[in-house]
């Protein structure tokens, strides 16, 4: 039985322009959309998504870092993320910030058993490692972002994220000549916005710690504006996003990132990403789109 969120789905406004949007369909599927947001029931689908995990956090510090480690791991279906995500966070104990910071790379034992996917246990111990040198040189991840920031020149938030992803890859143990497929697994878990990849796990979490409208994320950091977030590409937004006419672009990479909030910031210029999670929700239910067939779930 659609539900009335689907039906508002179904009842959207057919866009059929070449390139973007037209100025006269954006009232209508503003409309739209907004209510698509309106009435979806976060608190039930935020049990079903690794952010649920972050909130239990009460210290700033330990959210950024709990946020990364949890952001990394999402990829695959979303019950395997859920029960890696827990199992890489409950070793890190209640304050992972704190915990990884003065924990030395030899004592980092953990997670012998951990595999999700192509992420095993020298990844996560990897990623581990440089978040506790990083912290041990900088107050937190906002710092090493903001950093990143005042030396680009870009005003979105490539610069800062690359910056991060360069110091984080800096700090892990050197091992990429001695074990390049480890090194090409980290490059997976822990991409960078220079060599094109969408950085769609990485945007997610900058979602988690900007945004703060509607109570669904942390809004952590004063750095960033959510008008300056990227949406975060999963496969179920690519496909809503295709079918809405928000890219035309076939390459599922940075620039179609850039591209699709360019046209939500036509609909929302103050906060572009607000319809990412009912979206990606949305397509994990398999939710019909009109011309577009089922979402498939990953």
């Amino acid at each position: 039985m659609p539900t009335k969120t689907n039906k508002r789905l179904h009842k959207k406004t057919h866009v059929r322009a070449r390139d973007a949007i037209s100025q006269a369909a954006l009232p209508s599927l503003r409309r739209h959309l907004d209510a698509l947001v309106s009435e979806f029931d976060y608190c039930a689908h935020v049990r079903r998504d690794p952010l649920h995990f972050v909130r239990c956090y009460q210290d700033p510090r330990d959210a950024e870092v709990a946020g990364l480690v949890a952001a990394c791991l999402a990829y695959g279906r979303v019950g395997r993320v859920l029960t890696s995500v827990e199992s890489a966070l409950v070793p890190l104990g209640p304050h992972p910030a704190a915990f990884l910071r003065n924990l030395e790379a030899e004592e980092i034992n953990l997670f012998d058993r951990f595999i999700h996917r192509f992420t095993g246990a020298p990844e996560l111990r990897a990623l581990c490692t440089a978040l506790g040198r990083t912290l041990r040189r900088y107050d937190s991840l906002e710092a090493v972002f903001v950093e990143g920031l005042q030396r680009g020149s870009a005003t979105g938030v490539h610069d800062g994220l690359q910056h991060l992803v360069d110091v984080l890859r800096r700090e892990m143990p050197q091992t990429r000549t001695h074990d390049p497929a480890h090194w090409r697994r980290i490059r997976f878990l822990l991409p960078a916005p220079k060599e094109g990849s969408a950085c769609k796990r990485l945007n997610m979490w900058l979602r988690w710690m900007v945004r703060r409208q509607d109570g669904l994320d942390l809004g952590l950091w004063n750095a960033l504006t959510p008008a300056q977030l990227l949406i975060p590409l999963d496969a179920h937004v690519v496909r809503l996003a295709r079918t809405l006419h928000l890219t035309t672009r076939s390459t599922v990479n940075w620039t179609m990132a850039e591209d699709v909030t360019t046209q939500l910031r036509r609909l929302d210029p103050v906060d572009p990403i607000k319809y990412d999670f009912a979206f990606s929700h949305l397509g994990m239910q398999g939710v019909f789109l009109p011309g577009g067939g089922p979402l498939e779930p990953r």
